[in-house]
């Protein structure tokens, strides 16, 4: 992490005291990224075995300010361990802000942490358990869970749908009207699938005279950039192709597998192969709309697993979306860690294994082009409603 210029001081509420913080000299645990690679999901409900260990040793997970998020174990877990919130860093530039002192978590019960709202930016939440002699803690436990909420507002979100570079048979003229028709299409998916309002801004143009390819994953290192847009807005963004390092299917789009703020940080940014067909088009974009708000695939490819490094999740966690074994591999890889969800065009070759009703599902992971994949269930609309929460926007 790079060195702290300025600390500065930051309060959480426990759920029965209030602790302030104070500036710590040496670190006694200090931030291992090796050990350390492991984030935690608001609200997810996968099985997660990984976080299990990763909470020994040491996880994250993103915070926004005004939300309250709970920690709870609902199997073992050693008297002599405390749940320690450690350290919290700028989502942004790493910048230290906040050491903070946790709270003891017992079996069956929750410990809550709120972030006032006076801290205005999305804090990267370190968070470890630790024995009585302030080492790490080395006794497991099991089905720990995280949990949030928060005050933004739960029934609304909106889009800015951004143009990048050029696109063959299409002019900025042709391209509004279509948006106008992609953005309708959306918005009634959502309104009538999860109760959720869609606001629309754009096309915005970027001003790049040439098609542009976008790799998958992408490194942030040399980001375009986007001209325009509503500030609170989720940033979408058009590309006339995507390349992937490795050989395997087309990828129509990715995003990141948890928004951390609808901002202009290119780690938020939404990305699609544009594509003539508003039909095909709409369908993708809701999809990884849904992963930005939280929601992951109803089954796992190889890439989720890879990409979590934890092979226990194999489906949503849902239990009012339908389970299939796809039994295949995708052909597309990405290091650990990565942390964005693809979609990919066509059938598996083992999709077809799956029914009708789970493939028409919004967030079946491969496009099924003969069905209309417009379907949320009770869960994945409520997760969407409660991640708003906690999003600032």
């Amino acid at each position: 992490m790079k060195s702290l210029n300025k600390q500065v001081c930051m309060y959480l509420l426990f759920i029965v005291f209030v602790t302030g913080c104070s500036i710590m000299g040496e670190d006694p645990l200090p931030f291992d990224p090796a050990r350390n690679n492991r984030r935690a999901y608001i609200n997810d409900l996968a099985a997660n075995d990984s976080l299990n260990q990763a909470i020994v040793e040491g996880m994250n997970f993103y915070a926004q300010p005004g939300c309250t998020y709970q920690f709870q174990v609902s199997g073992y877990l050693h008297n002599d361990c405390k749940l320690h919130s450690y350290r919290m860093f700028s989502a942004w530039d790493e910048r230290l802000v906040a050491p903070v002192e946790g709270s003891w978590l017992k079996e069956g019960e929750q410990v809550s942490y709120s972030l006032s709202p006076d801290f205005k930016e999305t804090g990267l939440l370190w968070v470890i358990m630790r024995n009585k002699n302030g080492d790490h803690c080395n006794e497991g436990i099991s089905d720990f869970s995280l949990f949030g909420e928060g005050g933004y507002a739960a029934n609304q979100f909106g889009i800015n749908y951004h143009f990048l570079g050029s696109f063959t048979g299409f002019s900025q003229d042709d391209i509004s009207p279509f948006t106008d028709s992609l953005h309708n299409r959306i918005a009634l998916m959502y309104n009538e699938g999860a109760g959720v309002n869609v606001q629309k801004s754009g096309p915005h143009f970027s001003g790049y005279n040439e098609p542009y390819t976008m790799k998958f994953p992408y490194d942030f290192e040399n980001p375009p950039n986007l001209n325009g847009g509503t500030s609170g807005f989720i940033n979408v963004v058009f590309v006339s192709r995507i390349t992937s390092e490795s050989s395997g299917g087309d990828i129509l789009g990715f995003a990141p597998r948890e928004g951390l703020g609808m901002n202009e940080e290119p780690i938020n940014w939404v990305i699609i192969l544009f594509d003539s067909d508003y039909t095909r088009l709409w369908s993708t974009v809701a999809h990884e709309v849904g992963h930005f708000l939280g929601l992951r695939h109803t089954v796992a490819t190889d890439l989720d697993l890879q990409n979590e490094n934890d092979f226990s999740n194999l489906d949503d966690g849902f239990t009012d979306t339908e389970y299939c074994d796809l039994d295949g591999g995708t052909g597309i890889s990405a290091e650990p860690g990565t942390y964005w969800c693809v979609r990919l065009a066509g059938n598996s070759l083992s999709a077809i294994r799956c029914s009708i009703t789970a493939r028409r599902n919004l967030m079946f992971p491969y496009e099924q082009p003969t069905l209309n994949q417009n379907i949320l269930s009770e869960q994945q609309s409520s997760m969407i409603q409660t991640n708003l929460t906690v999003i600032q926007h």
